[in-house]
């Protein structure tokens, strides 16, 4: 492989990893911390 393709692929991958690693961070910031005990309104 030329040099060009291995800078070509490593950047792809790299920019790949951060961009999923934001994805879960910015994902992350909506969940709650702390558990609750709400019903949908289901009756068993």
């Amino acid at each position: 492989m030329t040099t060009f393709w291995s800078l070509y692929i490593t950047a792809l991958t790299l920019g790949t990893l951060l961009a999923l690693t934001w994805l879960i961070f910015a994902t992350r910031k909506g969940q709650r911390s702390s558990t609750t005990d709400e019903t949908v309104g289901h009756s068993y």
